[in-house]
């Protein structure tokens, strides 16, 4: 999964700063929030977190040295924190249980995960997690989350954000993303409401938790600015309203659940990295307006299957489409006058 470098290091720091783990005062480096997965044998995504005192890195260890690299691990390495760990299985077709473990090092000590994954003739007798779905969420099941049940519509003042959670909890991370000072945040009846001091204009610098599902932007906002919304892995769609004119670098990156982006018909600019690794993104519109669609804009949006480029845009970043392995139809205007090296790298 491609990255710039000034993205990961803002999104570390970031993402260290928004913890709410708690490691109890322990004197291990690496602290894990667990040590022993089974899986059962469909595979899909599952997100594992840790707390390192000091920068890390991680390797994956096949049982029986296997070649087969049915597990992967993104990021690989990292600074000190809370780290959150995206863990991908494929599917097992064989008849047993396979294993490996995710060996992670930090300051000379390490500290291993234990992954298991059944098989076809695999008993497993309920204590096979299924992460099939592919949501990083607790609970993906819509009719029984309270959470999400809240209600988003009619009149949302300019000095306040509607949104709803996947768990209930609050979702703001930066408290300093908005621009103007939070007065409140509150989270009932479903629904979660940040009140502030004035008018919101900007969202920028991972301003949300990970555990927002569905968020309403007021009409006062011009910028979604650079990672306002990375790494909100339960994030599935989102209405950019019309008075936004830029979409920053990194804005959407890695929200791996986002299905559907309605954007403004004012954007002019669409970031380095804006829906990197938006995985689930199977539709959106880029506005007539935009002039430049950035490096690696889109790179890594594996469920796209066709995207039209309108009439207006002059340039397409480095690698803007590139790792697209499902798209089947790009609509390039007359007034695109650049391709940057890889725009559609790896679009077999």
């Amino acid at each position: 999964m491609k990255r710039l470098l000034l993205l990961l290091a803002i999104v570390a720091g970031f993402m260290a700063g928004c913890s709410k783990f708690d490691n109890g005062g322990g004197s291990d480096n690496i602290i894990l929030d667990e040590s022993d997965i089974k899986i059962t044998l469909d595979g899909g995504r599952k997100l594992v977190r840790f707390t390192a005192e000091d920068s890390w890195s991680a390797e994956v260890i096949f049982d029986g040295g296997s070649d087969d690299e049915w597990l992967t691990i993104s990021p690989t390495s990292g600074e000190a924190g809370l780290v959150k760990m995206k863990v991908t299985l494929a599917p097992n077709a064989g008849k047993d249980a396979r294993s490996a473990r995710i060996e992670i090092t930090s300051n000379g000590m390490r500290q291993s995960i234990e992954i298991k994954q059944a098989g076809t003739e695999t008993p497993t007798d309920g204590e096979y997690e299924d992460v099939s779905d592919g949501d990083f969420g607790d609970d993906d099941d819509d009719s029984d989350d309270d959470s999400y049940n809240g209600d988003l519509s009619g009149n949302m003042p300019d000095n306040e954000i509607w949104y709803l959670s996947t768990n209930g909890e609050k979702a703001v991370c930066n408290y300093d993303g908005f621009g103007v000072q939070i007065l409140s945040e509150t989270y009932k009846n479903g629904k979660g409401v940040i009140k502030f001091s004035g008018t919101v204009k900007v969202i920028e610098k991972l301003a949300f938790e990970e555990n927002l599902r569905s968020v309403r932007i007021p009409e006062s906002v011009t910028k979604i600015g650079m990672v306002a919304f990375a790494n909100c892995l339960n994030l599935k769609e989102i209405t950019i309203p019309n008075s936004v004119t830029s979409i920053g670098d990194g804005a959407f990156q890695s929200c791996l659940a986002l299905t559907k982006v309605k954007m403004s018909e004012n954007i002019t600019y669409i970031g380095s990295s804006a829906f990197s690794s938006c995985e689930d993104l199977k539709e959106l519109n880029i506005p007539r307006r935009v002039k430049y669609i950035g490096t690696y804009a889109f790179n890594g949006c594996t469920s796209l299957t066709d995207i039209v480029i309108p009439e207006g845009v002059e340039s397409l970043g480095i690698f803007a489409l590139g790792d697209c392995i499902n798209l089947v139809s790009a609509t390039i205007p007359r007034s695109v006058t650049t391709m940057e090296a890889g725009t559609f790298k790896n679009c077999i």
